[in-house]
């Protein structure tokens, strides 16, 4: 069961069992006819903070808890699901209390003074937004507003599904809770080699599971039980662990420390991500032997149920994403793929064979890695191919259109080497970023 699932079914349960903020039980079908198709709270003070609270007609509850003086941790957003019966129940009060009716004068606000507003929108197309100041008293207004307000108080029982700092404009897409799930799980990598705060394994692991990561990857072989027992103590996963190995003729290919690594990965689902050095970029008479390591260090990953996935970079052998897939269906293992990284194919130029590269790639794509960035030029630094989701020129979500297009159904890596001072700043804006293109992607016709 994913995070939402859990937070919804635990905050049913929780609001189920008050039958004070129930109001006059309705039948489980009445909520199927209820007559809103959202109703919002907004409730937030620029002092003092307050709530927000939408509410849809198939019972998605969202709530934002906002503290303005917490900044960067500003909000705490929860989502649940309520029972048809307290649909229902909210559908009546809003009707009881001839909500399209309320006139309340306007009058000039005291400092400080809170402004509650309710929005009511029909599903036969009316909509209404009531607002009046805190000091101020109007029955029919008062008990929508206590009872929202409860709502509200009971769904911060459950795990936030964000923290972060305050949007003022932000609100759930229509029709469907707190944010739509990603069609991927989303992972950091590189997040820890320019932190300006330094962060050991356990911290980066609660900074994560604290921003709503799924997981991260690892760097190399050492530290990896650590990075395990960190990962599994905030219920994340551990995506991928990159490792050179030594593709030259002669030379021995990789760190026989690695056997004993993909022993500790067994039933884990985590992919060896390998970086092939030791000869010139794309020389392909290397093929045949470094077909044969590959299908050695498969053999071995096979034995743990884990997968093995070629990673282009700039300078290896396999620099190209053209000679990542080249070799990976050469070696024809089944839990042999690639790994594409945008950053490293920018690098090379041309973006104008991303699709149909990709497309070729499918049978064997099994990770994806991606960051905000300029569009490709070999000429551009990394601090222009390697930026936050929420800034660069490359459009990222045309490329998330393609895998998602294409059938892509592995994890989404985001690429952060190289981002320099609090990795809380990047980490948060990429997960604002990379909620808001999820968001967005799910609301385009299937």
């Amino acid at each position: 069961m994913n995070l939402y699932a859990s937070v919804w079914l635990c905050v049913a349960i929780i609001l189920a069992s008050a039958a004070a903020w129930a109001g006059e039980a309705a039948t489980p079908a009445a909520a199927a006819g209820v007559g809103f198709a959202r109703i919002t709270l907004r409730d937030v003070q620029g002092l003092w903070g307050g709530h927000d609270l939408w509410l849809d007609a198939d019972g998605k509850l969202v709530v934002q808890a906002v503290r303005p003086a917490d900044r960067d941790k500003a909000v705490k957003r929860y989502a649940a699901e309520l029972p048809p019966d307290q649909v229902a129940a909210v559908d009546k009060l809003v009707a009881d209390h001839k909500f399209f009716e309320i006139e309340i004068p306007k009058r000039p606000g005291v400092p400080d003074e809170a402004h509650p507003a309710i929005t009511v929108r029909m599903k036969d197309g009316r909509s209404q937004i009531v607002g009046k100041w805190a000091n101020d008293k109007h029955a029919d207004f008062d008990a929508i507003y206590s009872h929202l307000l409860g709502l509200a108080k009971a769904a911060q029982k459950g795990e936030p599904v964000y923290i972060g700092p305050h949007d003022w404009k932000w609100e759930p897409p229509a029709g469907g809770g707190a944010a739509p799930k990603a069609a991927w799980p989303f992972f950091a990598l590189c997040m820890d080699t320019h932190d300006a705060k330094k962060r050991s394994l356990k911290e980066q692991a609660e900074l994560l599971k604290e921003l709503g990561y799924d997981g991260c990857a690892h760097l190399w072989l050492g530290g990896v039980p650590e990075r395990l027992k960190t990962l599994d103590d905030n219920g994340l996963k551990l995506f991928e662990i990159y490792v050179t190995v030594n593709v030259a003729p002669g030379k021995p290919a990789y760190d026989p420390h690695l056997k004993d690594v993909i022993k500790l990965l067994k039933g884990r689902d985590t992919t060896l991500g390998l970086l092939l050095q030791g000869m010139p970029p794309s020389a392909q008479d290397n093929d045949p032997h470094a077909v044969e390591i590959l299908r050695e260090i498969a053999d071995m990953a096979q034995e743990s149920g884990i997968r093995v996935a070629i990673y282009h970079h700039l300078g290896d052998w396999t620099q190209r994403f053209e000679d990542a897939v080249r070799v990976a269906k050469k070696v024809d293992r089944k839990n042999v793929g690639v790994h594409f990284n945008l950053c490293h194919w920018l690098k090379m130029g041309d973006e104008s064979k991303m699709e149909a590269l990709l497309k070729d790639a499918m049978p064997v794509l099994f990770v994806v890695t991606l960051n905000g960035a300029d569009h490709a030029n070999r000429a551009l630094g990394w601090d222009r191919l390697i930026q936050p989701l929420d800034r660069g020129e490359f459009d990222v979500y045309n490329l998330l259109r393609m895998l998602k297009g294409l059938g892509y159904t592995g994890p989404i890596g985001l690429m952060c080497y190289g981002l320099g001072g609090d990795a809380r700043d990047h980490l948060s804006r990429s997960m604002d970023a990379w909620r808001k293109l999820s968001a967005r992607l799910a609301a385009e016709p299937k």
